[in-house]
């Protein structure tokens, strides 16, 4: 079960990278191509990965009899 927990969080993790790559960082940092702006993106992506997986889990707990 826990590494179906793992799998879920990381998908959710790989999903959100993916969605925050269309958008325009440019115009949030001063300098886009800098370490933090990229460290920014990875916790970005952490974060929505997390919610977006314990929202999955929350859901599944709710619905499941």
């Amino acid at each position: 079960m826990n590494m179906l927990r793992m799998a879920v969080l990381l998908g959710c993790v790989a999903v959100s990278w993916w969605a925050l790559a269309g958008l325009k960082f440019e115009r949030f940092v001063s300098a886009p191509g800098s370490r933090q702006a990229k460290l920014l993106h990875l916790l970005l992506a952490v974060v929505l990965g997390h919610q977006c997986a314990a929202f999955v889990f929350s859901y599944i707990g709710w619905s499941a009899p």
